[in-house]
This record gives C-alpha cells, structure tokens and sequence, in this order.
C-alpha cells in the first residue's frame, strides 16, 4: 500500500515541476517512518530561484487537492502497472539476487519487523491480490496519512541573502488557510496512441557473422549500421544497449559549444515524437525500457537498457531518438529555469567553483572547455541546440550498436532489422577533430583560495606522461594506482591521521593523444597539507626508485584476480570489453589472469620512474581564505 501510495504521489508531483510556469525545480511525496513506530506522509519540494513562496503555497495547495480528492483512477492503474513489472523483473533475476540484497532485507525484518516470505510468495501474493484492491480502499489508506498530524512539509532551499524563510507562526496559518481554498479534483489526461504511428518497412541484413574471441555477433544492416550482441545468462531479464559514432562536440563552431553542451539535457526533458516527456512517461508505464543520447567531446551515442519483453520498446525509443525528437519551447524554457537555479545554488558552494577553476588550470583555459555556471547558461539559444542535436544524429548509417543480455537472436534480429534497419542513411564516415586541447604542462602549482564553513585543504595532484594505449600499459598504469592507494592509506591516513581517505586513479586515454595519468586527491588539515604533499611524492619515488613492495604486489595481484572473476559475470563488463576491442583492438578478456599473474615489481618501478622523471605535475590546492 504504501509503496502505490509513494509512487501515484512522486507521479503527480513530478507532473505539476513540468506544468507551464511551475515554481518548482523538484517535488516529490512519499510515505516515510520518522521513528521505528511512526510513519508520515512526507511532502519535499525545491523551488526555483526567486519562487520560494509560490512553491510553498502551491505545495500547499496540491496537498489539500490530494486530502479533499484523493488519486484518480488513472494514477492508481498506472501505479499497480509499474509496480507488478517491477515485481515481476525482481522475480525473474531471483537467481543472481546479489547478497547485500538480501542482507538489506534480513536487517529491516529483524529491526522494523518487516517479512521475509520470500519472492515467491510475494510475487503470488502480488498478482493474486492486486487486481482486488479498489481505489477507494487506497484512498482511504492516503487519508488516514494525509491527517494534519501526519503530515511533513519540507523545503529545500539555499541559505543566501534576498530569500526569507518563513517563521513557524506563519506557515501555520498557511497551512490553516488551506482548508478555504476553492479547489477541483485533478484532470487526468492520457494519449493511447502507438509511439510510432506509422507502419516501418523492415531493413535487410546483408551479412552476419561470429566473433570467436569474445563471443559476440555482428549484423551489417543495408543501410550501413553495425549490430553487435552477445547472448549471457548473468541476469534473466536484462538487455543492455549502448552506440557510438565519432564527432561529438569536437566538429561543433566554438560559438556552438554553450547549446551542444545542453542539448541531450534539453531534449531528455522535451519527450519524443508526438509525446511530451509528461504523455511518453504514462505510456511507458509499466515498461522497463529506457534510452538516453549523449553527446561529449569526440562522439556521440546512446545508452540504453531494457527488460526481455520491452526490448522492442527500447529500439522504438532509440528509433524516435534518430527520426522525431521533439523541439518544445516550455520545456527548454523550465530547463534552462532548473539550470539556473541549480547553478546559482552551486556557486554558493566552494567545491563547485573549486572544480571550475581546476578545469580551467588544468587546460590552460582552453575556449572550447565551458564553466559550469550561470553565464554558460545564459549563452544557450534553444533553435541552435536543436539544430545541433539533429546534426550529430542525422546519419545512423555512422553508428555502431551494441547489445548484451539475455537476448534471444530469433526474436532480436527481426526487431533490429524494423527499428534500425528502416532509418535512413547515407554512406558518409565522420571522425573527430582535433581541437588542441591539452593539458597545461607542469611543474605546476597553484593554489585557489574560498570562503570556506570548515576550515581545510583540498589537495590535487595530477601526473601526466605521454603513453601509447596498450593492454599491458593500461594494466600496468592500473596495478601502480592501486599500490599507491595503499601506500597512501598507510601513511596519510593510518600513520598521520592526516585524511579519512586518499583518492588515486590512473586512467590512460586515446584522444587526442594517447596520454596516462595519475591523479590523487584528498582533504587534510591546513596545517599538514605541505607535509601530506611530500608524502605523496616520496612514496611514488620509493616505487620507482627502490620497486614495490613484494606483499604490496601480492595484494594488488590478488585484488585484480577477483576482480576480473567477478566481472566476468556482469553485463556491464562485457559491453566495456566488447566496445574497447571493437574501437581499440584491446582485449580485455583473453588471457588476462596470466597477465595479472605476471605482473612484476620491476615493470611497475619503469612506470612509477617516467612518472618522476618526466616531472609534468600540476598540484593545485584549495585554500580556506585567511
């Protein structure tokens, strides 16, 4: 009950943020417990910059509409729709159920004395019994929560000059005049019509074939899409997506880039087709099948994941992605409004600004590399972003696409060939441009100074070689970053108590030149950063001048090992692998546990000493101001 409850209340308020004219940037309800023993009807809503008390008075408002009215049919139909198909997604995967879940579940029965029949029996109990539930009964439920007694109104808001809060006295009077509001029960409108309307004359398949290394299939549609899929059984009911094609916001005019940057943003918020995001939410209720574009800096593709029967609705989704997303005024306007918001309440955060200016030290503050703020917002022009958008998905001839799951070839070829194989294409490759962004060269140091509430010093180091993009390099560059994050939990933490815990990431990269960094951060004492500082230099020296540690080795060694069994079982995992050996021709899977095997201590000291000798190091730290 209380889980339809919270759903039909996140569903109407989510509803009302994407109404013309909205107050709010986020609203939501749910039914909640405060304490062991007592549970609430909880109301949370964060209103745009300078709409503070309209969205108090409308929270307000939606509130009394849902005491006085309750939910309406259609919300309650939907609600049982999206939670039998969530239930039933849990009980298919009821074999690879993971063990924290399990353990997040044996810890509410013995703490908030919730039941443990098991999925089973709840799945049963589900189907048997949802059917009879009416919405009166429901409403009658809402009711007794929805008791002023019951009730928690919470807003959330930024602590800044120009926005008064109001005091206790007088949001109780708020809350006392609501009972006079002249109020009608909500209208529910829905459009049944199909997603795609029009009948799709299926692609041909001109070649198919096997790849015997990773055990992936390839399809070459006529009109010049790759298919790549690999059937798994590590989740029973899991299909996941993911395409490429080279260009991104690299081929984009540099007065383009503020638009670019926002354009999957703005289109996500727009809907599909002749849906707006309100309409396409109800007509996938129930489906567990999701799309998402994206543009970055060299390509531009989709991320995608579906259950086994909505597959077909995912490749409707992506299909629709390519032939009619959809241009909406109100919605790019309430986005750019959310936008706004969001930026002005994170400049109010030193982090934030802290990370701005990282990125701008860190490329030399390179034109094309945008601030996250305000005045990138402000420069977006709506008919540019989707002129944009459209450009960097006109040619689906210049897509890869990849699925793994549990994927039945009789049933996913014909799919593929319908929604993929009927798009329009030409034969035109693009690739990448090279802008020139790089890496300020170092020695470098820097340090930026804020206002901060507590007083300590965020440390950022960041190495850099240049390194062809290898197998046996990336592993290498992996198998340093995970000794240094024990040296340094040894030391910075455990010796000197100095940080809760040190950040270390190795990461090679292939665009626009092949480069590997290391890059280490962490929050210490303003009194040790200096000291925190040379730690982490000598340990890195130590590794290049004396090896590693042969038990350190072993560990690292031992962690991989485990690491590479356990991602073998995860979907995740072999859509990385087979995208990385189909782009880069690295292969992740074959032979790897000799590899980890033969990792040394003297190969990992070559790497450690380019890093020292090659001194191209930036530090760059924030300061509390004095």
């Amino acid at each position: 009950m209380d889980n339809i409850i919270s759903v039909m209340a996140n569903d109407r308020f989510s509803e009302l943020v994407r109404e013309p004219g909205s107050p709010f940037s986020d609203m939501g309800g749910f039914v909640t417990s405060i304490t062991r023993t007592k549970q609430v009807f909880a109301f949370i809503a964060t209103p745009l910059s300078g709409k503070e008390a309209e969205a108090r008075q409308k929270m307000i408002e939606e509130v009394e509409r849902l005491k006085r009215f309750g939910f309406t049919s259609a919300e309650f139909e939907r609600a049982k729709t999206a939670l039998l198909s969530s239930m039933e997604k849990v009980y298919n995967e009821r074999e690879q159920r993971r063990n924290n879940a399990l353990v997040r579940e044996y810890t509410r029965h013995f703490t908030q004395a919730e039941g443990t029949p098991g999925i089973d029996w709840e799945y049963d109990f589900l189907k048997s019994n949802l059917p009879n539930l009416t919405l009166d009964q429901l409403n009658q439920i809402a009711h007794i929560y929805l008791d002023s007694k019951n009730i928690v109104y919470m807003i959330e808001g930024p602590e800044k000059e120009g926005i008064n809060y109001p005091e206790k006295t007088t949001l109780l009077a708020e809350l006392e005049a609501a009972n006079t509001l002249s109020l009608k029960p909500k209208e529910d409108t829905f459009s049944d019509q199909p997603l795609i309307a029009n009948t799709l004359k299926p692609g041909k398949i001109m070649k198919e074939s096997m790849n015997e290394v990773l055990g992936f299939n390839e399809i070459l549609l006529a009109n010049g899409i790759r298919v790549l899929f690999k059937s798994t059984p590590y989740k029973e009911d899991e299909i996941r997506m993911t395409a490429w094609s080279e260009g991104g916001s690299s081929l984009v005019p540099e007065s383009d880039l503020p638009s670019t940057a926002y354009a999957v943003g703005v289109i996500n918020q727009s809907g599909l087709g002749t849906f707006d995001q309100i309409s396409l939410k109800k007509k996938l209720t129930g489906k567990l099948a999701s799309v998402s574009p994206y543009i970055n800096t060299y390509e531009e593709g989709f991320s995608g994941s579906s259950s086994v029967k909505d597959l077909e609705t995912m490749l409707q989704l992506t299909h629709l992605y390519f032939t009619a997303p959809r241009k909406d005024a109100q919605a790019y306007e309430r986005y750019i409004r959310m936008a706004h918001t969001a930026f002005e309440n994170a400049a109010l955060d030193p982090a934030n600004a802290f990370n701005d200016s990282l990125s701008a030290i860190m490329y030399n503050h390179h034109p094309r590399l945008l601030p996250q703020n305000v005045s990138t917002i402000e420069r977006i022009n709506h008919d540019v972003l989707f002129t944009r958008f459209t450009e960097r998905f006109a040619n689906p001839g210049d897509f890869t696409f990849l699925f793994v799951g549990n994927i039945n070839p009789d049933t996913f070829k014909p799919l593929v060939a319908t929604y993929l194989g009927s798009l329009k294409t030409d034969r035109k490759q693009e690739t990448w441009k090279d802008n020139h962004i790089r890496h300020v060269q170092g020695p470098l140091y820097r340090e930026v100074e804020k206002e901060l509430k507590i007083k300590k010093t965020t440390c950022y180091i960041h190495y850099l070689i240049d390194q062809p993009y290898t197998l046996d390099n990336n592993l290498q560059l992996t198998t340093l970053a995970n000794l240094l994050r024990l040296r340094y939990t040894a030391t910075i933490r455990e010796e000197e108590g100095a940080s809760y815990s040190v950040s270390v990431r190795g990461s090679a990269s292939k665009r626009p030149l092949p480069i590997a960094t290391l890059v280490i951060n962490f929050n210490t004492d303003p009194a040790l950063y200096k000291r925190m500082l040379g730690i982490v230099h000598d340990e890195l020296a130590k590794i290049a001048n004396q090896g590693p540690n042969p038990e350190d080795i072993s560990k690292v060694k031992l962690n991989l090992l485990k690491q590479q069994a356990e991602n073998k079982q995860e979907n995740a995992w072999w859509m990385q692998t087979i995208s990385e050996y189909d782009r880069d021709g690295i292969d992740n899977l074959t032979g790897m546990e000799a590899r980890i095997e033969a990792l040394d201590g003297p190969s990992i000291q070559v790497l450690a000493k380019r890093f020292i000798e090659n001194n191209n190091v930036r530090e760059i730290m924030l300061m509390p101001a004095p």
